[in-house]
């Protein structure tokens, strides 16, 4: 068995908060836990600059997911509305890059995965535990998602909501864990 510091809900939910925050400043809000996500908001079209021709609009959604290979295994994804993405990539980008083409919303993203993947691991298994991620993956569309038991969080930041789902049997079952408590020296 495995010692974690905090369930993984409360170690992705952590994640989710500290990642966009810190790289998006975004402010996260929780909505729904294991649940469908509202509807999605109404895509608006987009200029993505660099392209002759009339742009084509973002994706409706964008799924970005990234595997856990070491000490555990699973994986870690999150389905988002094509604008939030584009909107993330363009406050990273800074001011200048307000409507970022597609390979840098998905490189953002990817980057973005990558630094919440990483921290959702740190949550759960703590600071000194060493692990493995594997390489980002990303689509449009609605993901297909693994067979498999799943963490499913709804969260909403600047107005739209979006998804950070976590697969993997031992993320779901509670009994798989040893939740190691802190010891506290007065």
């Amino acid at each position: 068995m495995i010692r974690i510091l905090r369930p993984p809900r409360e170690a992705l939910m952590a994640a989710v908060a500290d990642t966009l925050e810190g790289m998006a400043f975004e402010q996260v809000e929780l909505i729904e836990s294991g649940v469908d996500a509202p509807p999605w908001p109404g895509v608006e079209p987009e200029t993505f600059p660099g392209q002759e021709k009339g742009p084509p609009a973002p994706p409706a959604r964008l799924w970005f997911c990234l595997p856990l290979s070491a000490p555990l295994r699973g994986l870690v994804a999150v389905e988002l509305p094509g604008v939030y993405a584009a909107q993330i990539a363009g406050a990273l980008y800074g001011p200048e890059e307000q409507s970022p083409q597609r390979e840098a919303v998905r490189d953002t993203m990817g980057e973005l995965l990558n630094t919440l993947a990483g921290r959702f691991m740190q949550e759960l298994l703590g600071p000194d535990q060493n692990f493995e991620l594997g390489f980002p993956r990303a689509g449009e569309g609605e993901m297909l998602s693994p067979d498999a038991p799943a963490v499913k969080l709804t969260f909403s930041a600047a107005g739209y909501p979006f998804q950070a789902l976590l697969f993997g049997d031992h993320f779901v079952r509670e009994d798989t864990f040893i939740l190691q408590k802190e010891e506290v020296q007065l």
